[in-house]
């Protein structure tokens, strides 16, 4: 298992799973040079990314996907080396926590069994696209 640092070379790649998986993808210019893809010798299985603000010592971690064409075993795999990649990433900045949210299912099974805490029932989240703004 692989894990290598994102770079804007990679969105291409990435695109279609978020696609895939969830609808749509982030916008570009939403991503953070903090994300990590991890890979085996089949390729990429998935990407996350942290988003780390000087201002505290918490990390969100953000746009979890994994590749939709990997085995349900691969990619299983794949996230749990990235959780635990962001995991570590986080620790050399200096953070003390990580929050994220994610569909329940097997994924809050993942990030539960790498420790986080669910401390939300019901909750939206919801983006703002600032280049809309005013709306009409």
């Amino acid at each position: 298992m692989n894990t290598r640092l994102y770079t804007v070379a990679d969105y291409v790649a990435l695109k279609p799973w978020w696609q895939g998986r969830w609808g749509a993808a982030p916008a570009i210019h939403a991503l953070p040079q903090s994300g990590i893809i991890v890979s085996d010798e089949g390729g990429d299985l998935a990407a996350g990314w942290l988003y780390l603000d000087m201002t505290t010592p918490t990390a969100l971690l953000a746009f979890v996907v994994s590749n939709p064409d990997r085995s349900p075993r691969d990619t299983v795999r794949g996230l749990e080396a990235m959780i635990g990649g962001l995991i570590e990433l986080a620790l050399s900045q200096g953070r003390v926590n990580i929050i994220t949210a994610c569909p329940t299912g097997s994924l809050g099974r993942l990030f539960r069994k790498s420790g986080f805490v669910n401390r939300d029932t019901e909750i939206e989240h919801l983006t703002l696209d600032l280049s809309k703004w005013p709306s009409e």
